[in-house]
C-alpha cells in the first residue's frame, strides 16, 4: 500500500510543470507615498521559461479574499496590474489612479499561465510624504574605544554590589518581664538577689 501511494505521488509530481512549483515573488518596491496614487513593482523570482505574454496577473476575486481572511477593498479592486520584462527579469507593476490613504495595502494576486495557476498575498507598506527628510528618533552613539583588563578591573572594584536583601542589625531583645533593666547585672552573682 505504501509503495503504491509513493508511486502515485511521484507520477502526479512528474506531471506537474516545474515552473508551476517554482514561481515566487521577490520583495515589493513601493515608489509612491501615502496619500498619492500607488506605484509599486514586485519582481518574480524563479520564473524562468515563462513569457510575459503568457502570464496573466490579476487582483484575486471576492472568494479568494474571503478564503484568505482578507477584505477586498474598493482600492484593492481598482489596482491595475501589468507584467513587464526589465533587465532579463519579470516584474509585476501595480498602479492605481486613486490615492492610497492607508499606510498599507493587502493584495491577493492571481497568477495564471498555460501550465498552472497560483494565488499569492502581497502587502505593500507606504511611507508618508517627505519621510526620508524627517529627523531620526534614535541617534547613533559615538564609537567607544576598547576597554582594557585594567579598565574592567577598576570598574568592578568601583562597582561593589549592594547586598540584597539589605542587611539589618538585629533588634535587641526586650528585657524579661518583671525584672528592671540592669538589675541582674548589679548583683555580684548575676542572679536574683537573696530575700
Amino acid at each position: 500500500m505504501k509503495r503504491k501511494l509513493t508511486l502515485a505521488m511521484l507520477l502526479s509530481l512528474s506531471a506537474t510543470s516545474p515552473v508551476a512549483l517554482a514561481l515566487g515573488l521577490g520583495e515589493a518596491e513601493v515608489s509612491s507615498t501615502l496619500n498619492a496614487p500607488l506605484r509599486a513593482s514586485v519582481p518574480l523570482v524563479d520564473a524562468a521559461g515563462i513569457q510575459p505574454g503568457l502570464l496573466n496577473v490579476t487582483v484575486a476575486g471576492e472568494r479568494a479574499y474571503a478564503a484568505a481572511g482578507l477584505a477586498r477593498t474598493p482600492l484593492a479592486a481598482s489596482v491595475r496590474v501589468a507584467v513587464q520584462r526589465r533587465q532579463g527579469q519579470l516584474f509585476v507593476d501595480l498602479t492605481t489612479e486613486r490615492p492610497v490613504r492607508e499606510p498599507w495595502l493587502d493584495l491577493l494576486l492571481r497568477f495564471d499561465w498555460p501550465s498552472g495557476q497560483q494565488v499569492r498575498e502581497v502587502t505593500l507598506l507606504l511611507d508618508p510624504p517627505n519621510y526620508d527628510e524627517m529627523p531620526a528618533l534614535v541617534t547613533a552613539q559615538p564609537a567607544r574605544r576598547g576597554l582594557t583588563r585594567d579598565d574592567l578591573s577598576r570598574r568592578q572594584a568601583d562597582r561593589q554590589p549592594a547586598p540584597w536583601p539589605p542587611r539589618r542589625r538585629p533588634a535587641r531583645p526586650p528585657p524579661p518581664t518583671g525584672i528592671p533593666p540592669g538589675y541582674a547585672a548589679a548583683t555580684p552573682s548575676g542572679g536574683c538577689p537573696a530575700v
